[in-house]
Order: structure tokens, then C-alpha cells, then sequence
């Protein structure tokens, strides 16, 4: 299920992922969700790796159900939303 409210989604997902980012210290995650008219899994990233202890992957390498709300941060300057 997704609700769209003006700028914020709320949604549950499975995490298919989640890792070190590349060119930081913080985590990202891939969940099994997309943003309307996208073709890609959306990715979070975070700086904080207590906001995602909890979020275990199994020998398997699947994760967790987990319910999400993710709002639109700013905009760069001259971009759309």
C-alpha cells in the first residue's frame, strides 16, 4: 500500500539490502518499492547506523518487512520535483 501526502510517502516494504556506502561511512538500503513512474527500487541512505540495527538480512539474504515514511528534502536550485 502507498499513500501520497503533498510531499511524503508512507509505505511497507521488504529490505532487499543494505550495506556501507560507497563514497561515505553512513548505510544504504534498496527496499522493494518504487516511486511513482519509476522503474528502479528506491535506496535510502543514512549516516547514523543505530537508525538500522535492527534491520537484520537472513542467511538467505533476505530482509525484513518494515513500514517506511520518506519525505522530498530540498530541491537543488532550478530542479522540479
Amino acid at each position: 500500500m502507498t499513500t501520497a501526502i503533498e510531499s511524503q510517502y508512507h509505505f511497507t516494504a521488504e529490505v532487499k539490502s543494505k550495506g556501507k556506502q560507497q563514497n561515505r561511512d553512513g548505510w544504504a538500503m534498496v527496499v522493494d518499492w518504487k516511486l511513482p513512474g519509476s522503474q528502479y527500487d528506491l535506496t535510502l541512505y543514512g549516516q547514523d547506523w543505530e537508525t538500522v540495527q535492527d534491520v537484520v538480512m537472513d542467511e538467505k539474504g533476505q530482509g525484513p518487512l518494515c513500514i517506511f515514511t520518506i519525505n522530498q528534502g530540498n530541491l537543488k536550485k532550478d530542479k522540479t520535483g
